[in-house]
């Protein structure tokens, strides 16, 4: 399996919540990939460009700065994705319904990991903790912002 690069907008949303990394792989402002001959910052794009990365990279960012392990399974309808508490393993809850085969989920593996990536990256757990009645919401809530903030 090859390590995908992260999208556009999984790039800005990292961007957002302080992601920073050396690569020589970025996006310019309007989003288009470009490469560098050496190694750069998000403080040395200029002009709104963010870091391309892995999904690997930013999955190992989640883990360690936000303290949520995402994890991509298969079912006998594709892939789905679950989120849970890296210290505790307290479940965060799932997404099996927003794919975009059928029967909810995704035909790619990668394709799940790129959905929750964005997913985790668009709600902030610490700050609206206190507003969730469970920790099994939080995907729920999250999902429904995402989607909110992708129209």
């Amino acid at each position: 399996m090859k390590d995908q690069l992260i999208s556009f907008k999984t790039a800005l949303l990292a961007k957002l919540k302080g992601f920073d990394t050396h690569s020589k792989s970025y996006f310019g402002a309007t989003g288009l990939p470009h490469r560098s001959k050496q190694h750069l910052t998000q403080n040395s794009i200029k002009n709104g460009g963010c870091i391309r990365c892995t999904q690997s990279v930013l999955l190992k960012f989640i883990r360690e700065k936000r303290n949520v392990v995402i994890v991509v399974d298969s079912c006998a309808s594709g892939y789905y994705w679950f989120m849970s508490k890296a210290d505790t393993g307290t479940n965060l809850g799932s997404d099996n319904e927003s794919g975009t085969n059928d029967s909810g989920c995704w035909n790619r593996f990668e394709d799940a990991l790129e959905n929750a990536l964005q997913v985790q990256l668009s709600y902030d757990l610490p700050k609206n903790l206190k507003k969730l009645k469970s920790w099994s919401v939080y995907s729920t809530v999250a999902r429904k912002k995402f989607k909110k903030n992708e129209r």
